[in-house]
């Protein structure tokens, strides 16, 4: 299965809150898909979703008590 892995660092040491809460939208063309990440052991999380050549993409952490912190990609 295809998958996103997105590591959460701060200051430059892994961030191991269980409570963050993050997503993934991949722009392809016309479609456009979002998945939900998932704890996935120590500062890692997965969301169960591929990204295209071509594709944008959005991702978006947040950790309820600060704003969220927004991330764009293009490839």
């Amino acid at each position: 299965a295809d998958c996103v892995r997105l590591y959460i660092r701060d200051r430059g040491e892994d961030y191991l809150d269980n409570a963050l809460v993050a997503n993934v939208v991949v722009l392809a063309g016309k479609e456009e898909r979002e998945a939900s990440f998932i704890p996935s052991g120590g500062n890692r999380m997965v969301a169960d979703i591929s990204i295209n050549d071509g594709a944008k993409v959005l991702v978006r952490v947040s950790d309820g008590e600060h704003h969220p912190v927004t991330v764009r990609y293009s490839f």
